[in-house]
């Protein structure tokens, strides 16, 4: 399994930037490396989670909403969770004609995926995290989680977590988004949560605003915040729901 994860990474970057990766992250210093995706540019940094969650995302299985949309230009796309873009890339090849909303509340990985996503004129990055709207007036924090630079998380249920500003983290709210970016007839079409953990307060609390989304791509995250799951399987009653990898689930309404 590690062979095959190796040659991945070996696919992905090349040999040379394979060995500068390696060395740098042996070395502990932290480096931006420069690779290709899809021909265009795209940028991981050292001694983080970015090249493991490229990876992951360049085998999600997104092309499965396909079957479930058209091709219309008046569809949107929220991505919770942007975290350096991989994902909003994806979609934006998926689906050309549809406007992607990418939400990163963490300003170091902001600053990546604004970098990752500069070639992609139909993506919009937010620094900002998804929040339900009855919790819009309250005060939010960062804190660190368990997956490194990609694990961060506004919910501090774990005693390790280490709150990682006393700022107000940015806030936005589904109807925020509606409001300011799904005018002209646009619609939200897609909605890809991947919030470590905060996505049982959207199940909760926003299940109506979230049935109203023909596709739901979720990762749950039971291990940081108990009844992700229970939540999450109220909500997804009379709708057609598919376990992927993992902790991940395609769940699919009516269209």
């Amino acid at each position: 399994m590690q062979i095959v994860h190796l040659l991945k990474k070996l696919k992905l970057l090349g040999f040379k930037n394979l060995l500068l990766w390696k060395t740098f992250n042996i070395l502990k210093k932290k480096k931006l490396l420069k690779i290709i995706l899809f021909g265009r540019n795209f940028y991981i940094r050292t001694l983080t989670t970015d090249l493991e969650v490229l990876l992951e995302n360049l085998e999600e299985e997104y092309s499965i909403a396909k079957d479930f949309l058209s091709q219309k230009s008046k569809n949107i796309i929220i991505d919770a969770g942007g975290y350096i873009g991989s994902s909003a890339i994806i979609f934006s090849r998926l689906f050309p004609k549809y406007k992607i909303l990418t939400l990163e509340p963490e300003k170091s990985n902001f600053k990546s995926l604004l970098k990752n996503i500069k070639p992609y004129s139909n993506i919009r990055a937010i620094n900002a995290a998804l929040i339900v709207k009855n919790k819009k007036n309250s005060q939010h924090f960062l804190y660190s989680g368990y997956g490194g630079e990609s694990g961060f998380s506004l919910l501090g249920g774990n005693k390790n977590k280490i709150k990682i500003n006393q700022k107000k983290t940015n806030s936005i709210t589904l109807h925020d988004i509606k409001n300011n970016y799904a005018k002209n007839k646009y619609v939200i079409s897609i909605i890809k949560l991947d919030i470590e953990g905060y996505e049982k307060n959207l199940f909760k609390y926003e299940k109506n605003f979230l049935k109203k989304i023909p596709v739901i791509f979720v990762e749950l995250h039971e291990r940081i915040v108990k009844n992700c799951e229970y939540e999450f399987k109220k909500f997804i009653k009379n709708r057609f729901t598919k376990k992927m990898s993992g902790e991940k689930y395609i769940s699919v309404g009516t269209v």
